[in-house]
């Protein structure tokens, strides 16, 4: 009998000790910041609970229907901060929550009950008093009534970059556009050429011709007649379509009469006939043979010159179809990748600028 009494004793001991070592483990506290404050001022509730790793606690929730006291409004409830403690099997939980009042009165925060696992842990009583703003009522004179509403004055540094930014967005909007106009119809790229009238060969022999006759004949008559035959040959190449300057002088007279241009002919074989003489046999040419032979080179060049119509020396313009590529395709597509995303950039920019304008 002795002994189940003493055994009794015993287990309500231990289930007392393991209770109150249960309660040990979780901790609440709550403190406010200022205990008391203006009209209108804030202050802030800070609610921490101490527990294990293992426990959850669950916050008291207020809003209009449950409010923090009678005649306090909950402004905000911050991000609950978490600490851990005792190498990470313990942590302490921070709740804060921002309160403002706006009646002058002395406010009695009834205890916050936090529930953690099965348990309701109460934490202890606030106290915060609102006072009033202080009245001057002996000087009346000092109250002022609304000021009138100040109007800004323009400035151009405000809004300058908006003006470009929205002139170049204004540009790459036209360039997408274009692009992207293109891109769907695929029409051919068209491009115009202007190509200038080639100089006729009567024409270019000619000048050459003009800047010969001031050359003095006697002083190096080997150059003056190889310059000569060379304008001649040049002109034989063009006027005729054969490589003149690559064949002798009676290769040249030979090809003539095998395509039946006997104009002028003896004229030309005369002249080729005394520069070879010059160039090759070393021959004295008097004045009067110079002047002949570059007026045979003259004449020759005048009958079988062929005469340019008025239309042939006007530039004509070539037009050129060209079919999009593979290629050309994905630089225009990459190209509207790009230029959009740049309008994207100057739209955020403008849009910014803006927002800090007026705020």
């Amino acid at each position: 009998m002795r002994n189940n009494i003493l055994n009794r004793l015993c287990a309500v001991l231990i289930a007392v000790l393991v209770g109150s070592s249960a309660m040990a483990q979780v901790q609440v506290t709550s403190k406010i910041d200022s205990l008391q404050m203006l009209i209108g001022q804030q202050t802030k509730i800070r609610l921490e609970v101490t527990l294990n790793k293992s426990q959850k606690a669950i916050f008291p929730e207020f809003n209009d229907s449950v409010p923090v006291a009678e005649g306090i409004e909950l402004v905000e409830k911050e991000k609950m901060d978490t600490a851990y403690l005792n190498d990470g099997t313990r942590m302490r939980l921070t709740q804060n929550y921002i309160i403002t009042a706006w009646d002058s009165a002395l406010y009695s925060i009834p205890e916050m009950v936090v529930k953690v696992g099965n348990q309701e842990y109460k934490t202890n009583r606030l106290v915060l008093k609102v006072l009033s703003i202080p009245v001057d009522t002996l000087h009346p004179e000092k109250f002022f009534g609304p000021k009138p509403t100040m109007v800004v004055p323009f400035s151009w540094d405000d809004w300058a970059g908006i003006f470009y930014v929205s002139l170049l967005l204004i540009v790459v909007v036209v360039i997408i556009a274009y692009l992207f106009i293109n891109f769907k119809q695929n029409k051919p790229i068209i491009r115009r050429i202007k190509v200038e009238p080639k100089i006729p060969a009567h024409q270019k022999a000619m000048a050459q011709i003009q800047s010969i006759k001031n050359v003095d004949a006697s002083v190096d008559s080997k150059d003056y007649f190889t310059k000569l035959t060379d304008v001649i040959r040049e002109y034989i190449k063009e006027r005729y379509n054969f490589s003149a300057l690559e064949m002798t002088s009676g290769e040249i007279i030979a090809k003539l009469t095998e395509m039946h241009d006997d104009k002028a002919l003896d004229e030309l074989r005369d002249l080729f006939m005394t520069a070879d003489l010059v160039k090759f046999a070393k021959y004295e040419v008097v004045i009067d043979e110079n002047d002949k032979n570059l007026v045979n080179a003259v004449k020759y060049i005048n009958e079988t010159k062929i005469e340019e119509t008025l239309e042939d020396t006007k530039p004509k313009v070539i037009i050129v179809e060209e079919t999009k590529t593979k290629k050309s395709k994905y630089f225009m597509l990459a190209a509207m990748v790009v230029l959009a995303a740049l309008s994207a950039a100057g739209l955020c920019y403008i849009i910014y600028i803006i927002y800090n304008l007026y705020n």
